[in-house]
């Protein structure tokens, strides 16, 4: 799954998540986008702002490196980490909490989980975070067996209404270079997994 573009004319050394293209045209609509050097920008026909150069909240531009080495790598950086800023903010985070809330709630929740088909589940330590229509939420296994659940039970059910369910510690390591952009926060794993296999 590609997050955002990024238009330039030179090579650029990107992960493949970006679409990386020469033109405008050939930009994935509705994605973020960067169009660097001044001749791209130009294209946009818009007033360039020469201090600001976020146009909006899905449309940047910077200087080439040839133009301005400095500007270009801020700029560069600073619209990767706003890229993955926006994944965190449009998928929101929800804690189930089986202790304090509504005891309708958490029927809802697992009834929702039994009629999903393309749930991602993540298990670290005593935690799964489970991602599906854009929310991750997030459930403690250790309050579970703290209720007199069994959690060889619970995880078999996690399992089976789960697409995906990722508990190797290797997962840690494979991904430890997008996890960077969330901030080392693991419960973003399950999406990380989405955008790398285009789910």
């Amino acid at each position: 799954m590609k997050i955002a573009n990024v238009v330039i004319d030179a090579n650029i050394k990107l992960n493949n998540k970006f679409n990386v293209v020469d033109s405008l045209d050939k930009i994935i609509e509705d994605k973020p986008t960067l169009v660097i050097g001044l001749d791209n920008a130009k294209k946009i026909n818009i007033p360039l702002d020469f201090l600001d150069r976020k146009i909006n909240n899905s449309l940047y531009w910077t200087f080439s490196k040839k133009e301005k080495r400095l500007f270009f790598e801020e700029d560069l950086y600073f619209f990767q980490k706003e890229v993955y800023n926006q994944l965190k903010e449009k998928n929101v985070y929800t804690f189930i909490d089986f202790i304090l809330d509504p005891k309708e709630s958490i029927n809802d929740f697992l009834n929702y989980v039994k009629n999903k088909k393309n749930i991602i589940t993540y298990k670290n330590k005593n935690m799964l975070y489970l991602l599906f229509d854009f929310t991750i939420f997030g459930v403690d296994l250790e309050q579970l067996r703290y209720l007199g659940k069994d959690n060889t039970n619970t995880l078999t059910f996690f399992k089976n209404n789960s697409k995906v369910f990722l508990e190797d510690e290797n997962i840690l390591i494979k991904y430890n270079n997008d996890l960077e952009m969330f901030n080392f926060e693991v419960k973003y794993i399950p999406l990380i997994y989405k955008i790398n296999k285009n789910e």
